[in-house]
């Protein structure tokens, strides 16, 4: 998970970045981690059974598009970046580069 979409507790993750706007408090893994006072600490920790977990809110983006993964040089042809394209928190958008559409497993090579 390296962005995410802000829902609630906003002025306490504001507190953190207090000059990025709503959409920009969770766009990149820095701002993820900052935003939530994430740590080495919590690195490695199971999400089914910690004080940290992810909830499942019964809401679904209409289209998920796939890109190239930002900022690595390794695999660079792998399209194994996805993100809801509607949304004003993905962290970075690669112009031209984001395939709407569901990724299947052959995608993931």
């Amino acid at each position: 998970l390296r962005a995410a979409e802000p829902v609630e507790g906003i002025a306490e993750m504001r507190a953190t970045a207090p000059k990025l706007s709503d959409t920009q408090l969770l766009a990149g893994p820095g701002k993820f981690c900052r935003a939530f006072r994430l740590t080495l600490e919590q690195n490695g920790w199971d999400l089914t059974d910690s004080r940290l977990y992810l909830e499942d809110r019964g809401e679904r983006p209409k289209r998920i598009a796939r890109s190239p993964r930002i900022g690595i040089s390794k695999a660079t042809e792998r399209k194994w970046r996805f993100c809801d394209p509607d949304s004003l928190s993905v962290s970075k958008r690669p112009a031209g580069r984001i395939r709407n559409g569901a990724a299947s497993a052959r995608d993931s090579r």
